[in-house]
């Protein structure tokens, strides 16, 4: 890049990361932004969240003095991802965008 000075804002944006002890969220956080800091990257906490699949946690992880939410549905790519591991709620959803694109349609 030579003498090339980058001065927007650049953010890491669709991470997936994994830990097997739920309590340990904090320290994965810490060390995603440490990594993407190096590369410049900035993570908005305001607007990351977790989602556990079929586990309790019990010590809610805070990163620059923000706590990141929790959540068990999430909207990825258009579709539901649910903790639970089904599909159900996914389901549900397009049958009522379905449904209400049905509901617009004129009657011929």
């Amino acid at each position: 890049m030579g003498s090339t000075h980058l001065t927007d804002t650049d953010c890491a944006d669709d991470a997936v990361l994994f830990t097997a002890d739920p309590n340990n969220w904090a320290n994965v956080l810490h060390n995603f932004e440490a990594s993407s800091n190096t590369m410049g990257l900035h993570t908005n906490w305001l607007k990351s969240k977790i989602q556990n699949a079929g586990a309790i946690v019990t010590i809610y992880p805070y990163i620059n003095n923000q706590a990141v939410q929790f959540v068990s549905i999430f909207t990825y790519l258009g579709s539901d991802v649910d903790s639970s591991g089904y599909c159900n709620s996914e389901i549900h959803r397009r049958l009522r965008i379905a449904s209400c694109i049905m509901g617009q349609l004129d009657n011929v």
